[in-house]
């Protein structure tokens, strides 16, 4: 009995590693990223975070009545090392959202993956070609550049990982 109990009492002990997040650019936003979404509002699209997972999930929804487009060509993700990322284009519709994960979970799948939508049409996914290690302490900084009404907008933000 003893055998087993003393591994399983060291084990509920240790615990596991918890990673939350902070926005910690621009400062004016600034906040704890944590289990429960928190909201902010970028012209011209609405920001909702939430740390999922040891993950940073990002969504980013268009408010707006005309679509908007992410300039994959124009983004760029800087992982903790430095490394520079790609963001693949994507358009956002009216009153729709697109959902972005870092660190982004290693592409494990070959070949298309689609994406069946409520008005029974389907699109390729927007899937990243890249995956990157997150650490403790360290910062990702992000520039996402949209399209919209014939004007372009940058948003930069500016995260950081703690351990909990």
């Amino acid at each position: 009995m003893y055998r087993i109990a003393l591994p399983l009492a060291l084990l509920l002990v240790a615990g596991c590693a918890c990673y939350e997040y902070d926005l910690i650019g621009p400062g004016s936003l600034a906040r704890h990223v944590g289990s429960a979404a928190t909201w902010f509002h970028l012209d011209p699209v609405n920001y909702s975070l939430v740390s999922y997972d040891n993950r940073l999930v990002m969504t980013v929804e268009n408010p707006n009545d005309e679509p908007v487009q992410l300039l994959g060509n124009r983004c760029r993700i800087i992982d903790p090392m430095g490394g520079s990322h790609p963001v693949p284009d994507q358009m956002i519709e009216p009153g729709k959202s697109i959902k972005m994960i870092f660190p982004p979970f290693p592409n494990q799948t070959q070949g298309p993956m689609f994406v069946i939508r409520l008005d029974n049409t389907t699109r390729p996914a927007a899937r990243p070609t890249y995956t990157f290690d997150w650490n403790d302490d360290l910062n990702v900084s992000m520039t996402l550049v949209y399209f919209y009404r014939d004007t372009v907008v940058e948003d930069h933000l500016v995260f950081h990982r703690r351990k909990m």
